[in-house]
């Protein structure tokens, strides 16, 4: 199985964007995917199309009220286990659990058990990580086989991959958890930027340097993309065939090609 961790401390990078659209390629190929939502604005489960009103969210499950099946949803793009502003509302009532950087592992690693063999065996878990490096990110962190590092080609983002390079010692120290990192991916590229293309050689340099996987197949600014997702759907449902479709297919083969999974 492949678990997939998208994460930035940085905002605004497109992470909920690009998680959609793997989970759409993925399934178009026939993979069954399950997607975890682990970031409190839930960006990712609105975009799916999930009302978590009066629903079951990951939220319970983090917290021990309910065991992981009860939490999650079929969607056109695989399965969701969502969330909500309820989850940054717990934030302190979790981090003040014991062990609670590692709630999620304890809660999905029976699941994973007990669907092994099943219709439901997972070739893929996609994780919507927060931008922060808070108690959720930690959670995807104990669990991922894989990170993606969605970026803008700009300062903040350029720090916090080094940041992050950081953060991915300490798990190793600290819990003896280590992970590939599939790739550093620049989204929303605007190509005719000269500062843009700047930091995209800066990226790649870097990552050279850190023996990183760098993408080096952007993803373009586009309204097609936002608009996909304004209207829950991928650019690949949206507009297939336009230069945004193309970028993201690209890129999301590349990372792929990266994956290892837990081979």
């Amino acid at each position: 199985m492949n678990i997939i961790a998208f994460i930035n401390q940085k905002g605004g990078v497109g992470k909920s964007t690009i998680t959609m659209n793997m989970a759409s390629y993925l399934t178009n190929k026939g993979k069954k995917v399950l997607t975890i939502d682990l970031d409190p604005q839930g960006n990712t489960s609105q975009a799916y199309g999930i009302d978590t009103s009066g629903k079951a969210t990951l939220r319970e499950v983090l917290l021990g009220e309910i065991p992981i099946n009860k939490a999650i949803y079929g969607t056109r793009y695989g399965y969701m286990i969502p969330s909500d502003i309820a989850l940054g509302h717990s934030e302190r009532q979790i981090a003040g659990a014991l062990g609670c950087e590692t709630l999620l592992k304890k809660a999905i690693n029976p699941f994973f058990k007990a669907i092994k063999g099943t219709d439901m065996d997972l070739d893929y878990v996609l994780i919507d990580c927060p931008p922060a490096f808070n108690v959720f990110t930690y959670n995807a962190l104990n669990i991922a086989t894989d990170v993606v590092l969605p970026c803008r080609a700009d300062e903040w983002s350029y720090q916090a991959v080094q940041q992050f390079l950081v953060i991915k010692q300490q798990m190793i120290d600290s819990f003896d958890k280590d992970f590939n990192i599939a790739g550093v991916i620049i989204n929303q590229f605007q190509s005719n930027i000269t500062t843009q293309k700047t930091y995209y050689e800066r990226f790649k340099d870097f990552c050279k340097e850190e023996n990183i996987n760098f993408i080096s197949q952007t993803i373009r600014q586009s309204t097609d993309i936002n608009t996909a997702i304004a209207n829950s759907q991928s650019v690949f449902d949206y507009k297939p065939k336009s230069l945004s479709a193309q970028d993201m297919e690209k890129a999301l083969v590349n990372i792929l090609e990266n994956i290892k999974g837990d081979k």
